[in-house]
């Protein structure tokens, strides 16, 4: 057994008022740097400079494959369902075509916070691509059906509202449509009807 083979490099890249092109060269200069101090030990930056990363991040394409010579070497993945970050995201083979894989600490992210985690990063790297000239401030994280969704929430009508106080917003939108989504929280969501009721029994309790 030699050992596992791992270094983890530190990688910190502000997001400027530039295109996307420029931003993926500075990014890939920031990944040149690091690489050329990587001998510098990484607990030592995170203890100096306060670093703790948020998220890890493994790029394995060309880099975890069977590569074993038979009778003298032999490469054993040692990865286990345990995440050992808050989240680990990897870029790698799944059969012939390259995945995005988040491993993640389930206590910290439901499963739907992180599938959506994952296709941002897709939509990001094919926008990144796809329009290098774009400012990079302007890259829409979401895809079309959620975009569709967001734009659902935008009212566009105008002139005198039929309510003087949020209150009767609210009661009037639960007249209307109260099984309409209103409010989606890391602890739940809460329709019209529901929200509204909620907010009557605080209303009801504080007189």
């Amino acid at each position: 057994t030699a050992g596992m083979f791992v270094n983890t490099l530190p990688l910190v890249v502000e997001v400027a008022d530039e295109s996307r092109a420029d931003f993926l060269k500075r990014s890939a200069s920031a990944l040149s740097d690091a690489l050329a101090n990587e001998r510098y030990p990484f607990a030592r930056v995170a203890g100096d400079f306060g670093f703790t990363p948020q998220v890890m991040y493994e790029y394995q394409l060309g880099v975890i494959e069977d590569n074993g010579i038979p009778g003298l070497l032999e490469v054993e993945s040692l990865e286990s369902d345990v995440a050992k970050f808050k989240c680990t995201v990897k870029i790698e083979y799944a059969g012939d075509t390259p995945s995005i894989v988040v491993h993640y600490n389930d206590a910290l992210y439901t499963e739907e916070f992180i599938e959506g985690f994952a296709r941002s990063i897709a939509i990001a790297a094919e926008k990144l691509v796809d329009c290098p000239d774009e400012p990079v401030r302007s890259l829409d994280l979401i895809d079309d059906a959620r975009r569709a969704m967001l734009d659902g929430f935008h009212e566009t009508a105008t002139g005198p509202a039929d309510f003087a106080t949020y209150h009767g917003g609210l009661e009037l939108q639960a007249q209307h449509k109260p099984d309409a989504m209103a409010l989606v929280a890391t602890d739940g969501s809460f329709t019209f009807a529901q929200l509204n009721a909620q907010a009557n029994r605080i209303a009801h309790a504080l007189v």
